[in-house]
């Protein structure tokens, strides 16, 4: 894979700060350059913390502000987030069993 390092000089930094921010905060580098020399290089921050509990990850936070989701507003349903009791088939599990015992008995 190869990587293509943006540059932008000191007027499009100045005019399009946000979305070159923007692009940083999207793991991208910038170089910054005067008169076609660089000068500095804007690089992604490594989180020193974990996030807030219930926060909402940067990428759906970026859909929400896009108005492409709506992140919903109810707590979470313990119930729903137990799982399947056990013994219940999963999405899935009965064809790989129907492929199995084809498999064995030929049929």
């Amino acid at each position: 894979m190869m990587y293509i390092m943006r540059t932008a000089n000191v007027t499009t930094l100045r005019t399009h700060l946000s979305r070159i921010l923007e692009a940083v905060r999207q793991g991208e580098e910038v170089e910054i350059r005067v008169r076609d020399l660089p000068v500095a290089r804007l690089v992604p921050v490594s989180p020193s913390t974990e996030p807030k509990k219930g926060a909402i990850p940067p990428w759906l936070e970026k859909l929400r502000r896009e108005g492409k989701v709506r992140v919903g507003s109810m707590k979470p349903d313990p119930e729903i987030l137990k799982g399947f009791p056990p013994g219940t088939p999963v999405l899935g599990t009965l064809a790989i069993d129907a492929i199995i015992e084809e498999r064995r008995t030929g049929w």
